[in-house]
């Protein structure tokens, strides 16, 4: 090989590799960021684009998500909001926790994260 090569010429592998890598540091990096609220005691008729206009008025909203019953479909009573600036995230938190939306009187606060990995709780199957 001459020095003039590049190090794609010599090994398209590592490069993709490389690129990779800096995606996936990256992609974690931007999800550590984000902060994921809890909202509970939601009135069941709350909608994801009734949250995510109530947040947005604190800062830029990532996510929405409203934790419905598999097989009705009615919503749990309870949700999720992912922020991407902690300090709006937390003025939500301030300003939204136990205050009446809908009809009910709302619980926000930052949720509990989810260990990583498997988790294996379920008895075993006889």
């Amino acid at each position: 090989m001459h020095k003039s090569q590049s190090l794609a010429d010599r090994s398209p592998l590592i490069v993709w590799l490389v690129i990779g890598q800096r995606f996936l540091d990256h992609a974690t990096h931007v999800k550590e960021s984000l902060m994921n609220m809890y909202i509970g005691n939601l009135a069941y008729n709350v909608t994801e684009e009734d949250l995510n206009e109530a947040f947005s008025e604190f800062g830029n909203v990532e996510s929405v998500n409203i934790i419905k019953d598999r097989f009705s479909g009615q919503s749990k009573g309870f949700g999720f909001v992912d922020m991407p600036d902690n300090s709006e995230a937390d003025k939500a938190i301030k300003a939204l926790n136990g205050k009446d939306f809908k009809g009910r009187d709302i619980k926000v606060n930052q949720a509990n994260q989810k260990p990583k990995g498997k988790k294996n709780n379920r008895r075993p199957r006889y």
